[in-house]
């Protein structure tokens, strides 16, 4: 991971360790977040890579954009023919997850979320503090949040980050379906078990001084990451797993790919787990087989809509991503 500073000194996440040039497209355009593999346990997928995910945005504001015509004409297997797919309607909803990076330009979130709000009912962030509260934010929109804490920068800013999130509790607690305390530290090395506790801790104790103690706390790591954070899940309400089948052991698919890891890491965890990111990439460079495919993209995506609507990946699983961030 690193850190992208936005805003007169403002971190906000970025999501690789290394980044070649951004591949741009005009459309559908996104950089994938720190990526997971079988063996995420290991470093060596932290080469410089180019990828672009299926961005959201996109969808949202084209007409007939890829992922609108998804959401309008997938069909869940077993269901009556003829009724489709909504993402975020009803069980088995899909969230979506948002980079903060435009958080800092005021009226960014409030325009973004409205337009997250017309095909989702959650969306995810990596931080909480920006120009306004993502939490008030997603109320005003309309929209449930999984609200995070960004860890990798400052103490300052972490503070800054953990007090957003108590004050857009207290004003909007039933928005907030969970706080989630970092994201992927354990896949670099460079932080520790201990340092995520730590952090995941102090979060839950600022929330119960502030009345909100029955919200949930959790952290996000790698599937492999979690098989070694056993300590870690100990100390969290719920887990969120991020799993990009693009980094994983199946060339050509992707579907199953994501079965089989959330399977295994589901089978230590149970119910505590939420889908926390999930993408393929549209353009880059192929990838020990994995080649970027916008027709794939568009698969994954209607595949993890119908597997997401039969109740699998937790609460609102979330898809990678709504925005572009060109810094990636």
């Amino acid at each position: 991971m690193a850190i992208d500073t936005v805003g007169g000194g403002s971190q906000t996440p970025v999501t690789d360790i290394h980044y070649v040039e951004s591949t741009a497209i005009q459309v559908f355009d996104e950089a994938a977040p720190p990526a997971t593999t079988t063996d995420s346990l290991t470093q060596g997928f932290f080469h410089s890579k180019k990828r672009a995910l299926l961005a959201i945005t996109a969808a949202l504001l084209v007409v007939g954009a890829v992922i609108g015509t998804l959401v309008a004409t997938t069909t869940h297997p077993g269901a009556n023919q003829g009724k489709s797919i909504s993402v975020g309607d009803g069980n088995g909803e899909m969230s979506v997850c948002y980079d903060a990076y435009q958080s800092w330009t005021p009226g960014m979130i409030a325009q973004n979320f409205n337009k997250i709000k017309e095909r989702f009912n959650t969306v995810r962030t990596f931080q909480t503090r920006g120009s306004s509260n993502h939490i008030i934010e997603a109320a005003n929109a309309g929209l449930s949040i999984y609200a995070g804490v960004w860890i990798q920068g400052s103490q300052g800013d972490i503070d800054q980050d953990m007090q957003a999130v108590v004050d857009g509790a207290r004003a909007h607690p039933d928005v907030v379906k969970a706080v989630f305390v970092g994201n992927e530290e354990l896949l670099t090395g460079k932080w520790d078990q201990d340092f995520v506790i730590g952090h995941v801790r102090r979060m839950k104790q600022m929330l119960r001084d502030a009345g909100l103690g029955y919200i949930k706390v959790g952290a996000v790591q790698t599937d492999g990451s979690w098989f070694g954070g056993w300590d870690l899940a100990q100390e969290c309400d719920i887990m969120g797993v991020n799993i990009h089948p693009y980094f994983g052991g199946s060339p050509d698919k992707p579907m199953d790919d994501l079965v089989a890891r959330w399977d295994g890491v589901y089978s230590w965890y149970g119910d505590k787990l939420v889908l926390t990111e999930i993408g393929w990439p549209t353009e880059g460079t192929p990838l020990n087989g994995h080649v970027p495919s916008m027709e794939t993209a568009k698969q994954l995506y209607a595949d993890v809509a119908a597997w997401a609507a039969a109740g699998n990946g937790g609460e609102a699983p979330a898809y990678f991503m709504y925005n572009d961030n060109p810094t990636k």
